[in-house]
């Protein structure tokens, strides 16, 4: 009887132990049943204003005429003449070999802080405005000024006007046609590298009397451009 009574309490000890590691969620699991390890890939760095600029080249190829740098002690030529230049880390300006004719311009800061960044749309804005104006007087691819790319993303900016030269024999349409081609490539560009299209935040401010803005279709301040 003791033998038998002592089976039993084994018996039921381990009915008992069984018992409780299912309510503990169940058996360990051994090696082979480790639940494998996700690895999160890591988020793809943004690309430098010189990186930038190198990409739009080549997206461009042969037609890209920004090709020249604009030094430091000639900064007011180009959209970065208002900058406080302290409150970048670093930028690229480039500019055609002759700005007075072609005035094609890729102009991209990296600022110190975001809230730098926005006052730097707002001078570039003024910028492309004056180029809008003079462009009216001195008829020099209208329509590929009046598609420029103000593109803002964090603390880089961008002011892009460029693309491949329209030929002297080019109507209207055909000009316009040209340049939403080739701000088709430096799209693809900013697409490729950032993972989206940023907004175009190039305004067109109001027309005044003289009328050049009529010419170019715009209407009232605060107007979007062309493509934007």
């Amino acid at each position: 009887m003791k033998k038998l009574i002592a089976i039993l309490l084994a018996v039921l000890t381990l009915v008992s132990l069984t018992a409780c590691a299912g309510s503990n969620g169940g058996p360990v699991p051994t090696e082979t049943q480790k639940t494998p390890e996700t690895t999160k890939a890591p988020e793809k760095p943004a690309p430098t204003p010189a990186e930038l600029e190198a990409a739009i080249a080549a997206a461009i190829g042969d037609g890209y005429n920004a090709t020249v740098d604009v030094p430091e002690e000639e900064i007011w030529s180009c959209a970065l003449r208002d900058a406080d230049l302290t409150k970048l880390d670093s930028y690229v300006a480039k500019q055609s070999t002759v700005p007075s004719l072609y005035q094609d311009s890729v102009v991209i800061a990296k600022c110190k802080d975001e809230a730098y960044a926005d006052e730097l749309v707002r001078q570039y804005n003024d910028f492309f405005d004056q180029s809008v104006n003079y462009s009216g007087m001195y008829p020099m691819e209208p329509q590929k000024i009046l598609r420029a790319r103000i593109y803002k993303v964090g603390d880089l900016v961008m002011y892009l006007v460029a693309g491949r030269s329209a030929d002297e024999k080019m109507d209207d349409a055909q000009q316009a046609a040209l340049a939403e081609a080739e701000y088709e490539k430096i799209d693809a560009v900013i697409r490729d590298l950032f993972g989206f299209l940023p907004e175009n935040l190039a305004v067109l401010k109001e027309a005044e009397d003289s009328g050049e803005g009529q010419e170019f279709g715009v209407i009232d301040g605060g107007t979007p451009v062309v493509g934007g």
